[in-house]
């Protein structure tokens, strides 16, 4: 019997009666009276409301916002894993620094003047203020005239309200939020809002203000009403909320809560946190015991060792000491006589504490009967098998074999009749080199492992276990990305709302986490606004995010009593876990929406219209919130067979004649954005690169624009017409420095070429295609060179006149351009001069 099972039974009743039981607490005690300044701020007050709010890493650093930004991983040795840790502890202590508990400042008004030939001179009142810079507030002159005259300090609240006016604070609106008002203030209540409450608070108002005091001082009395205590714990507002209590000697609702969760210590440094205050003259001297910073210091050594078990699942050791049971007791009898002497609660904390104290005293007369540690390892208890055959861990097989028969000898069942076998299982175990591997590795062999590995066995007066084990379903490495923030929180909350990836839904299996969307390339260049359909998480629409059926309402878990935690008992060993019914929700739905199986959410088919930033490229993701989930939609964009994509810079091939390339010229080629007209100059080679600066593609993640490289590639004809091929070949033989040799041409000893191709230029301007002069081979070769020379000097005056001719049209294009600019001026001068007349 354990002390959940006792208190269960006996305790169920009056503990239910007791939470119905309003606490004597008033809502308007949020006047201290006297200033509470120098005792909050003194060191022992301060180090008790720092030890009662516990330091749960978890809850600290739990994730309040979305964060994008990636996890850091690193290969930490034990120590450097110990001093993270220690880190983040600090951390811990500097986010969990308490808002001070001032006392209200009140309206003083002091009149400096009273000047009646003012008075009803205006029905308004002014207010005048110093406005410089580098005052701090509280020297900074504020003041009114009333309407009768009277100038006078201005009043607390309008002295925030021109400060906040000229000199505005961060975080703090110029009206008090409406989530104050009467009405949204109770809705957050009944929802537990009160961190959210408390932490608005904080910012809106000042520690001297009487609205703050009135807000702190109802969420306080909210939370004692409705045991609400672990809501709070490990923020910074358990320490007030504590010095709120103990001050108005109202602790015994907080003080159950911690003696039912076994916070003995914090129960004892409560109560003398209420004596501290109210100036209770009670002997505390079992402060000296409690020893808070050893408690820090195995705090962190067990988170680290539970970060750093081998196992998948962290060990948990539900342990105590005689030196912790020793403790208990001093603490059960400090918190007895103060229920004796000053509770308003006597009975429910009287059977509280004897239900306690019957399972301490079970947990005393199981270490009273084996005088070790609750949890003694079984390898206290194994024997060493190198020692009991007399021989080092470096001995030989040959010499374990010649120690065990001596043993054996000595051992004999003639002269030993109590253990026959039991040297033959040390010989069989340093025999085997597996099993004296694992033996020297492990202090046990496979055997026992497998054996020990059965998990919890037997317990109770005749067989109490001396190796017994918990195994949470907390993941070490998920302890671990808690406590260093790269947490990444599920699309649901508690209760199991949370979504996989194959959850099933009318619409399929499972929610997109990330989406391919597939653009061509003019799409990602100038882009484009694309509809795409999803599968997201989003609020079901039947229940509206209730989770119950359409007309019911959630109600109280009765498993943990609407705490979100329950005790799990296992022999006489009691653990705090989230309740396995309403998994933390701390709500019983007794009708579930059978549209989303009492989740809140499901699988909903959508259209998202996504917008495409221009210059987009394949890999590139954005992130949009489409429901109650976070989409990433990645971008792959299709090749383009004109455009070669380089970054931000576009590269394209342009083909320009060989005319182009030899007398130069225009070509008018396709943009990105827009068509472009590239000159081309007088003697291009193949293969030249043109750049068009600022031509490219836009830069999607910064201002700018990248470039355009076209690359110019002369095409030869393949196919050339009689006058074509006889105009090439003339160009050639007046070509010098050839390299190589040209087909039809030859170079004689002088250094003079001579065509040899079958059909000689003369033929193809006198005969036709088919024509056959039969007499070239009896022709005079002085009338073949001077028909050659006439053919050459009609060649150049058929180029010498084209020349001509082009400069003579253009010439006269710029005489009729000039003729037309000059009839322009002339009609522009003669209608000036109208208008003048």
């Amino acid at each position: 019997m354990n002390f959940k099972q006792i208190s269960g039974r006996i305790f169920y009743k009056n503990w239910i009666q007791h939470l119905h039981h309003k606490s004597t607490l008033s809502a308007n005690h949020f006047n201290y009276g006297k200033d509470p300044a120098p005792l909050f701020f003194s060191q022992d007050i301060q180090r008790l409301m720092f030890s009662i709010t516990r330091i749960e890493l978890e809850k600290v650093f739990k994730r309040r916002t979305v964060n994008d930004t990636n996890p850091t991983y690193k290969f930490l040795t034990n120590k450097q894993l110990e001093n993270e840790i220690r880190k983040k502890f600090n951390e811990a202590k500097y986010l969990l620094q308490m808002p001070p508990i001032l006392k209200v400042k009140e309206d003083y008004c002091k009149i400096i003047s009273t000047d009646k030939a003012l008075s009803k001179f205006s029905p308004h009142t002014f207010v005048f203020s110093d406005v410089s810079f580098g005052l701090k507030h509280d020297d900074r002159s504020i003041v009114t005239r009333d309407s009768d005259g009277t100038l006078k300090d201005a009043s607390n609240e309008l002295r925030k309200r021109v400060l906040q006016t000229y000199f505005p604070t961060d975080n703090r609106s110029f009206r008090e939020p409406k989530m104050f008002e009467t009405d949204n203030f109770k809705r957050l209540l009944a929802e537990h809002k009160y961190e959210f409450l408390l932490d608005r608070a904080c910012c809106q108002y000042e520690p001297h203000e009487k609205r703050f005091h009135e807000i702190t001082s109802q969420v306080y009395t909210h939370i004692n009403e409705n045991f609400q205590f672990q809501t709070l714990r490990s923020t910074r507002h358990f320490g007030p909320m504590s010095f709120f209590l103990a001050w108005h000697k109202t602790i015994d609702d907080l003080l159950l809560d911690m003696i039912r969760n076994d916070y003995l210590k914090n129960a004892v440094e409560l109560i003398c946190l209420m004596f501290k205050l109210n100036a209770i003259n009670e002997p505390m001297n079992i402060l000296n015991e409690l020893k808070q910073e050893h408690d820090l210091e195995a705090q962190i050594r067990s988170t680290v060792s539970a970060i750093l078990s081998r196992d998948q699942s962290i060990i948990k050791k539900v342990e105590k000491t005689s030196d912790d049971l020793k403790i208990d007791e001093l603490c059960f009898e400090f918190i007895q006589d103060y229920v004796t002497k000053f509770s308003n609660k006597k009975p429910q904390l009287e059977i509280t504490l004897q239900t306690y104290k019957e399972w301490h005293n079970e947990l005393k007369s199981i270490q009273q009967t084996d005088n070790r540690l609750i949890h003694l390892s079984n390898s206290c208890l194994r024997k060493d098998y190198y020692q009991v055959l007399g021989v080092s861990k470096s001995a030989t097989a040959k010499d374990i074999k010649k120690a065990y028969y001596e043993l054996a000898k000595k051992f004999h069942p003639d002269t030993n009749k109590n253990d026959p076998n039991s040297h033959k299982k040390f010989h069989e175990v340093l025999s085997d080199e597996t099993k004296r591997k694992d033996y020297d590795m492990f202090g046990t062999t496979s055997d026992q492992n497998a054996g020990q590995s059965a998990g919890f066995r037997g317990f109770g007066p005749q067989g109490f276990s001396q190796h017994w084990q918990y195994k949470s379903t907390i993941d070490p490495e998920e302890l671990f990305r808690k406590i260093f923030g790269d947490f990444k929180g599920n699309m649901g909350g508690g209760g199991g709302m949370g979504f996989d990836d194959f959850s099933e839904s009318k619409f399929g299996f499972g929610s997109a986490q990330e989406v391919i969307m597939n653009l061509t390339f003019s799409q990602a260049a100038r882009g484009v606004n694309k509809e795409i359909d999803v599968n997201v998480v989003d609020t079901c629409v039947k229940c509206n995010g209730s989770r119950c059926e359409p007309g019911t309402k959630p109600g109280k878990c009765m498993y943990c009593n609407g705490t979100g935690v329950e005790t799990i008992s296992t022999g006489p060993f009691v653990m705090r876990s989230t309740c396995r019914y309403c998994q933390g929700t701390r709500m019983y739905i007794k009708y579930p929406c059978n549209e989303c199986d009492g989740k809140g959410q499901t699988v909903q088919r959508k259209r998202v219209n996504v917008q495409v930033p221009a210059g987009v490229s394949t890999g590139q993701t954005v992130r949009m919130t489409v429901g109650n989930q976070e989409l990433f939609i990645t971008f792959k964009v299709e090749n383009s067979k004109y455009f070669k994509r380089d970054g931000d810079d576009v590269h394209t091939d342009a083909e320009i004649s060989l005319s182009q390339a030899i007398l130069g010229g225009t070509i008018r080629i396709q943009g990105v954005y827009e068509d472009q007209t590239i000159q081309v100059m007088a003697g291009t080679s193949s293969h030249h690169t043109v750049h068009l600066k600022g031509k490219g593609i836009k830069r999607a993640n910064r201002t700018g624009t990248g470039d355009h490289y076209i690359h110019l590639k002369i095409v030869i004809p393949k196919k050339l017409s009689d006058k074509q091929k006889a105009l090439i070949q003339a160009y050639a033989e007046l070509e010098k420095d050839t390299p190589g040799q040209i087909y039809g041409i030859t170079y004689k000893s002088d250094g003079k070429s001579e065509n040899t191709s079958s059909e000689t230029i003369s033929e193809k301007f006198t005969q036709g295609k088919n024509s056959v002069n039969e007499e070239e081979d009896i022709q005079d070769p002085d009338d073949v060179k001077r028909k050659k020379s006439e053919y050459k000097y009609y060649f150049l005056l058929g180029l010498i006149s084209i020349y001509i001719l082009t400069v003579l049209v253009m010439r006269e294009k710029e005489d009729e351009n000039l003729v037309n600019k000059y009839r322009d001026l002339t009609f522009e001068k003669q209608r000036a001069r109208s208008e003048n007349n």
